[in-house]
């Protein structure tokens, strides 16, 4: 791919009591976007963002998606079987994304039997091709993984997140 391939999306994080919106980048490797301090960029509005992108030349390829990250954080309090296998994929997804980004470690790209499991379970369960077969249900260890992993994907964005209270250049 060549830069010109780059595509930027507009990522709105749902959390309990408010959103942020960061910038997702489509590349070889795909990234969220960083600014000099290695912080993930973050914005309190779609506003926000939209003046960021206009000020540094870049557009989004899509309109923004949502993920509903309150979803899974409200999961982690109480982990159990009722799972939203969607919300947790495209969640554990973006967590390996930044972790990509940031150059720091994440469980859920540490490959293992019962994380393997996990993840192959979500996929399985929210991909294009859903399965009802019943061993894509998770058993209390995988719970108990699968919330670890949340909770260090939670742990690597929320510790390296930077809102921008006015766009700033990257």
């Amino acid at each position: 791919m060549h830069i010109t391939d780059v595509k930027y999306y507009g990522i709105c994080l749902k959390f309990q009591f408010q959103s942020i919106y960061i910038i997702w980048i489509l590349d070889e490797v795909d990234t969220v976007l960083l600014d000099e301090q290695s912080k993930i960029i973050g914005f309190k509005t779609v506003d926000e963002l939209h003046v960021f992108l206009e000020k540094n030349n870049m557009q989004l390829t899509d309109e923004v998606s949502c993920v509903d990250v309150g979803k899974v954080q409200r999961w982690i309090v109480s982990p159990n079987k009722n799972i939203d296998y969607l919300t947790f994929l495209d969640t554990w997804n973006l967590f390996i994304d930044i972790s990509e980004s940031l150059n720091i470690a994440y469980l859920g790209d540490k490959k293992g039997a019962v994380r393997n499991s996990v993840y192959n379970k979500l996929f399985d369960r929210a991909g294009p091709f859903i399965t009802q077969d019943s061993s894509a249900i998770f058993n209390e260890k995988e719970i108990v993984v699968l919330a670890k992993i949340m909770e260090n994907g939670f742990d690597l964005l929320l510790n390296n997140l930077s809102i921008t209270v006015k766009p700033v250049l990257p």
